[in-house]
């Protein structure tokens, strides 16, 4: 990561290391590209054709990152999504050497046996949401052994021989992984069941917006609702029109309940050190104006 004076992330200094040091193998997570991809037209401002791998992962990648990687770097260029977390790292990756990639978090890491599994423990069918699940076994090295000082926690992290991640995704027939969201982040609307990822890949799609998080609202008629909070590219101005539009967009691209009902514009979201975004917060946020 490259850093301005003020501490914070500088993607056209970003751009001209990679030009300067012609760097070939990039590992950014996804804010950091996402902040990157702002930037006007890179591609005919810094010499890029160095790259040939850019990896990142802590957080889903939708397809728009990957479609401005191909763009920005050039069509040869490998993207690189990984799955993982603190407690078990490189659970599932992309490796477009051995399999093709499919816009998803691709395979389990090799050596790992990785599953989708319902609330007992049992493996669910191809196709079906649950929760990512490892196999856990003595000495394994790359799942953690247990939380410090902290016995509930480390018993609530496992299921008989699973460890759960607390994410849900499918697995397909294949053995590919779409990720899903976080089990407390799923919107339930109208009984449909709805990730906030999907969502807000559609929506960084479109021109005005530069970053969007999603969570889901009390309603009264529904249960939740989508609501999506929007930072604006530089210039941008936040009108209601613009909420409209952004409403249709996401309309024309996805189901019609996933649509954001709601949505404010705000100045910067609120994130964690690795760059997740803290939907919590905005929660939070929600529930103070409720209140």
């Amino acid at each position: 990561m490259t850093y301005s004076a003020n501490g914070k992330f500088d993607p056209e200094k970003a751009f001209k290391l990679i030009e300067d040091y012609r760097l070939s193998n990039l590992l950014i997570p996804p804010t950091g590209l996402r902040m990157m991809k702002q930037v006007p037209e890179p591609e005919k401002k810094f010499n890029l054709d160095s790259v040939r791998v850019v990896s990142s992962g802590s957080e889903s990648f939708g397809k728009a990152l990957p479609e401005w990687i191909k763009k920005t770097f050039g069509d040869k260029t490998i993207v690189h999504e990984i799955y993982g977390q603190s407690e078990g790292t490189y659970l599932t990756f992309n490796c477009q050497k051995y399999f093709e990639y499919k816009y998803n978090i691709g395979r389990a890491s090799p050596g790992l046996v990785v599953e989708i599994i319902d609330e007992n423990g049992n493996i669910m069918p191809w196709g079906e949401t649950g929760e990512i699940a490892i196999r856990a076994f003595d000495n394994n090295p790359v799942l953690f052994k247990e939380y410090l000082k902290d016995p509930p926690g480390t018993a609530s992290k496992f299921s008989g021989n699973w460890m759960l991640t607390g994410d849900l995704a499918i697995k397909d027939d294949q053995g590919y992984f779409t990720f899903i969201g976080r089990k407390d982040d799923i919107i339930i609307s109208s009984g449909y069941r709805i990730g906030p990822c999907e969502i807000e890949d559609t929506l960084i799609k479109h021109d005005a917006v530069a970053e969007a998080g999603v969570i889901g609202v009390p309603d009264e008629t529904r249960g939740q609702i989508p609501k999506a909070f929007i930072v604006l590219r530089e210039g941008v101005k936040a009108t209601d029109d613009l909420k409209n539009e952004l409403r249709n967009f996401v309309k024309q691209r996805l189901a019609k309940y996933e649509y954001p009902r709601q949505i404010d514009f705000i100045a910067n979201l609120p994130k964690t050190t690795t760059g997740k975004i803290k939907r919590r917060d905005l929660r939070l946020v929600v529930d103070k104006k409720v209140c």
